[in-house]
């Protein structure tokens, strides 16, 4: 369904905001610092994710459980 917004249990205390890609771009538009910071949002999850992955690689463990990354969106 177009607009549905879905939901998915976290494992510890999350704060999440959907808005329409309108109010989205209006909100992007008028606060000039606010996609930086997205931006570096999710580079630091990104490169701490690489981070985990690269300490499981070097100790021999090939599959991460999905568990191991409580920020993703992949329903239990």
């Amino acid at each position: 369904m177009p607009g549905a917004v879905e939901h998915h249990r976290a494992k510890a205390g999350v704060s999440a905001l959907a808005l329409p890609p309108r109010l989205f771009d209006e909100i992007l538009r008028c606060d000039t610092g606010m996609d930086r910071s997205i931006i570096e949002h999710l580079s630091r999850r990104l490169k701490t994710g690489n981070e985990r992955l690269a300490s499981r690689d070097s100790f021999g463990m090939d599959a991460v459980p999905e568990d191991d990354f409580p920020e993703s969106t992949t329903p239990p």
